[in-house]
């Protein structure tokens, strides 16, 4: 069956949504981090489905989705201490902790590894859905592979709608940014992904805890020589790398939209020229838009600039903009909020800086 042959059923009723997800289909359903798209964590062929419909690569792994951390085993071997007391510390919440596998996740969740993301979402409804329909859900972002992720029924459907079987058309609160992702299978937190928990906050209570790669816990920049050559703590890069395979959103282009992405340290750095002649712009940043832009947003704080920023990119697509300037979060600002580190990743990753794993 074609992934674009679908009825996608517009769904109000949080039961009903639990109903699809028990027999197997995919629902589109809400969380406080971006709109996650569902299916059954132990049923292959749904799993299979899942990423036809994204477009997904298959070696990109899935978090699955818990109402509750009592309800662990259904998705974990074991629960590590220390996946433990951080999920303890920061659930209900955008809080990923990898950990080893249950044996009944089926394998293209995990991309074949045997360990699984685990989470338990904060948004109210979100949980209300995972315990109505009592088994692990497996949720990527709700977008096509590669796109901005969506953070509106509306928006997940301008990608998905045909190639999924239901959307829970309900909003909640949210981020805006997907979860922070942090390896748990070592004596020491590994943060993986940046998401609203930041570094300076984990090493607080783990202060051996390190970031994948070493940015924004060290003065010079993430992709030096040095650190090209050596992970931190004299972890092989190789190694060091390979990690990446444990966390979704690393080890491929992701969150670009059509536009070309160009950032900038301030809007005081645009010239017109900066763009190809004729092109259509716009700009989000939190100074003040520069003239001549065909669409722009003045965030008032990093956290607004977060909560919008998905939106903003569909939003100059949908506006046909050939050019979307980004007023660039410094490495000073990531370095002191998780927040901030999670909106610098996706602007860079947007702006396709941060793909070295396909991009050479």
């Amino acid at each position: 069956m074609s992934s674009s042959s679908l009825k996608t059923h517009r769904l109000h009723d949080i039961t009903e949504a639990a109903e699809f997800l028990k027999r197997g289909k995919l629902v589109a359903f809400p969380t406080e981090t971006v709109f996650g798209l569902g299916a059954d964590a132990r049923n292959a062929g749904a799993i299979e489905r899942l990423f036809l419909a994204k477009g997904r690569p298959a070696d990109n792994p899935l978090i699955v989705h818990l109402d509750d951390l009592a309800n662990w085993h259904l998705a974990a071997a074991e629960l590590p201490e220390l996946a433990r007391c951080i999920l303890e510390r920061y659930s209900p919440g955008p809080v990923t902790v990898v950990v080893p596998k249950a044996a009944k996740i089926c394998n293209n969740v995990t991309a074949g590894l045997d360990t699984v993301g685990l989470r338990i979402p904060a948004a109210s409804e979100a949980r209300a859905l995972l315990r109505a329909a009592g088994i692990p859900i497996a949720a990527p972002s709700a977008n096509l592979s590669g796109r901005p992720s969506g953070t509106s029924w509306q928006s997940v459907l301008e990608d998905l709608d045909g190639r999924i079987d239901a959307i829970l058309c309900i909003s909640v609160e949210h981020v805006g940014l997907e979860s922070t992702v942090i390896d748990c299978t070592g004596q020491a937190p590994i943060l993986l992904r940046p998401g609203s928990l930041g570094l300076a906050e984990l090493q607080s209570l783990y202060p051996k805890a390190r970031s994948l790669n070493g940015e924004y816990e060290l003065s010079r920049e993430p992709h030096s020589e040095s650190n090209r050559e050596q992970g931190r703590e004299g972890e092989p890069i190789s190694r060091s790398l390979d990690r990446s395979a444990n966390s979704p959103g690393l080890r491929h282009p992701h969150y670009q939209p059509i536009a070309q992405v160009q950032l900038l340290d301030s809007a005081e750095c645009w010239s017109s020229e900066t763009a190809a002649a004729e092109r259509s712009c716009a700009y989000a940043g939190l100074d003040k838009s520069p003239p001549e832009m065909q669409l722009s947003r003045q965030f008032n704080d990093i956290a607004e600039y977060a909560q919008g920023f998905y939106e903003f990119l569909r939003s100059a697509d949908r506006a046909g903009c050939e050019f979307i300037v980004l007023q660039a979060i410094s490495m000073e600002a990531a370095g002191q909020s998780g927040i901030a580190a999670a909106l610098r990743d996706r602007q860079r990753r947007a702006a396709g800086l941060d793909n070295p794993h396909c991009n050479g």
